[in-house]
């Protein structure tokens, strides 16, 4: 996550607010046209590569690495050729926005690039994780990603006397997925021994592809929901303003940290202790996790009240001080909504994951209804709001939802409930 932040510092002050926004906006696009491709495969590659390999279904387990492959190069490269024509239609037609397309399509196109690449190193880096090498698996996404990507930006920048674009960023980036997809592909040949691929039948292909929409709906869903907001902005407004966004959704990872480190704690806990019937002990849980959540997001959120403008002035540059406010909007509806306890590890632990998704779909739904007004009379400040209320709203869904279900309470608004499990 460090050094995920400091490539943010790095093409921020690098770029510019323009040319930061216009990356930024790229990268959404790119992130949205990844679902078909990529969304649930990741989940359900590791799920399977694990049972396969407690099985000892070797073959089978390479019939899925070539499956899961050929999937996401066929559907990735026809959204790259499909993606180009549109590219190059809106040259002549200019039908798009000014501010997602024209006038840079070479941007759009080394984007575009990046998407087999991007789907190819998800499922090697599912398929290292699902054999039982969980660290190394995550470290190409979460370290070696983002050190690759960190040094060669700082290289470039020197090389080129500190002027850097848009274009360049992400010709960078596209180096750098390539490096660690070569080096995610080399170590499951020589690690892992998958060499002589099996190839799978069409019943059996029909069952990953069954098991996957679920999966894909759920994943795609949440992707849309995070760079939806990104995308209305650039279509909406100016590209000052995405980047300003984006700045503050970086600070907001900083502030949620406890949120998701938590909340990976949590779940084995409340798995278990929902399958052992302790819904006095799982109730306790809950709100234990709940009040350990919020603490140190209190103390996040003080300090951007009393330091924010310091924080971002040394970090990102003066250009995006315009950053706290979203910035205080967003990380207060996160830390305050948990105030409605933990509904989705509770539903997800427990068999109830349908209800997660639909609150999911209900809560992007209301941001798509009232996203144009916000963000033309608002702009970055209405797209906070957007983003609070939806998430408020989603809070408070499963906080219902839970209750109706299990029949005790799960928030921090009562200190009793009765149980009737």
């Amino acid at each position: 996550m460090l050094f995920t932040f400091l490539v943010g510092i790095l093409l921020a002050r690098k770029l510019g607010t323009e040319n930061f926004g216009r990356y930024t906006l790229v990268m959404s696009i790119i992130s949205i046209l990844l679902i078909p491709s990529q969304s649930g495969l990741s989940s359900l590659v590791v799920r399977e590569v694990s049972k396969l390999k407690a099985l000892g279904r070797l073959s089978l387990l390479t019939g899925l690495v070539r499956w899961s492959r050929l999937f996401n190069a066929k559907v990735s490269i026809s959204l790259l050729i499909l993606s180009t024509l549109i590219v190059l239609m809106n040259g002549k037609l200019n039908f798009l926005s000014p501010n997602i397309m024209s006038n840079y399509s070479t941007l759009v196109f080394l984007g575009l690039l990046c998407l087999p690449l991007l789907g190819r190193l998800a499922i090697d880096s599912a398929l290292i994780r699902g054999n039982g090498n969980v660290i190394f698996g995550q470290s190409l996404d979460s370290l070696l990603y983002p050190v690759t990507f960190f040094f060669i930006l700082f290289f470039t920048s020197f090389i080129l006397d500190g002027e850097m674009t848009s274009e360049v960023a992400m010709a960078a980036r596209l180096v750098t997925i390539l490096l660690v997809v070569v080096i995610a592909s080399i170590y499951i040949e020589k690690k892992l021994g998958v060499i002589h691929y099996y190839r799978a039948t069409n019943s059996e292909k029909l069952i990953w592809k069954n098991n996957l929409i679920p999966l894909a709906l759920a994943d795609g869903i949440r992707v849309f929901h995070s760079h939806f907001l990104t995308i209305a902005l650039g279509a909406i407004v100016v590209l000052s303003d995405v980047a300003i966004f984006r700045v503050a959704s970086s600070l907001l990872l900083l502030i949620n940290l406890p949120l998701n480190v938590v909340s990976s704690i949590a779940s084995p806990d409340i798995s278990k202790l929902f399958s052992l019937n302790e819904y006095d002990k799982l109730e306790t849980k809950l709100r234990y996790y709940t009040i350990i959540m919020m603490v140190p997001m209190l103390v996040g959120i003080l300090f951007i009240i009393l330091f924010g403008d310091f924080l971002i002035l040394i970090s990102f540059g003066s250009d995006y001080l315009g950053a706290k406010i979203p910035l205080l909007i967003m990380s207060c509806a996160t830390c305050f909504s948990l105030v409605f306890g933990l509904g989705d590890v509770l539903l997800n632990m427990t068999g109830h994951s349908k209800i997660v998704l639909k609150s999911s779909i209900i809560s992007l739904a209301c941001m798509l209804v009232f996203s144009w007004p916000m963000i033309k009379y608002f702009g970055v400040n209405g797209a906070a709001s957007l983003f609070a209320f939806s998430w408020l709203l989603f809070r408070f869904q499963l906080f219902i939802a839970g209750k109706r279900i299990y029949k005790f309470n799960i928030s921090l608004l009562q200190t009793s409930a009765t149980r009737h499990c």
